[in-house]
């Protein structure tokens, strides 16, 4: 019986990746408008106006100043500020308000990243299992996705559900899967949800 429904779980789960939105929109995050905590590094007189200067350039983002908010980004980030490393790696990405420039970004994320930045995390994880910018590396990949999990992802927790699904540089384990959508379904994310769907129709996931 399980051989039999094997093939068509497949092709399910194959679609069910190949309507996920395309790379570029998945990298076009909204900045990100909550106050990250100070950068124990810099100078404490230099937090408040590192501060300032993020949320200028999410407000000159939010009104269509892309550029404006890129140059405000640009000093809060080289002083560590992680919102503005992960805005202005996304400048650099989506070629609004910077020169689309992946090799930038990447750099920026894995800044923000290191900082524990859950979006830039994801963005990484992203780019390693498409292979753009950086050499395709599974391994990779799922450790940026882990960490952003860790975080509460649920972007993050649908792809490595999806890795545990399809088996892709991994043993394939419904279990698995079935544990991470349903973090990321509870979430509301829809691929999760589509893909719980998925998995009971095959009889692939419990009901409990």
């Amino acid at each position: 019986m399980y051989h039999s429904c094997f093939r068509p779980l497949g092709l399910a789960l194959s679609f069910l990746l190949a309507t996920l939105p395309n790379f570029a929109a998945a990298l076009t995050s909204a900045p990100l408008t909550t106050a990250p905590a100070p950068n124990p590094v810099a100078p404490l007189g230099d937090i408040d106006l590192m501060e300032a200067a993020f949320r200028e350039g999410v407000a000159l983002y939010e009104a269509g100043d892309y550029d404006g908010a890129a140059r405000a980004w640009r000093t809060p980030a080289e002083r560590g500020h992680v919102g503005a490393q992960f805005n202005l790696g996304v400048a650099y990405a989506t070629g609004k308000g910077a020169s689309a420039d992946l090799e930038r970004a990447i750099r920026w994320w894995r800044a923000a990243a290191a900082q524990g930045h859950a979006g830039a995390q994801l963005n990484l994880g992203l780019l390693y299992w498409r292979g753009e910018g950086v050499e395709k590396d599974l391994a990779q990949a799922r450790m940026w996705w882990q960490r952003a999990a860790d975080e509460g992802d649920p972007v993050a927790q649908f792809h490595l559900g999806a890795l545990a699904a399809t088996g892709e540089g991994e043993p394939r384990n419904y279990k698995e899967a079935v544990r991470w959508w349903r973090l990321s379904a509870a979430q509301g994310y829809r691929q999760a949800i589509k893909g719980l769907e998925i998995l009971k129709s095959h009889g692939a996931a419990s009901e409990d």
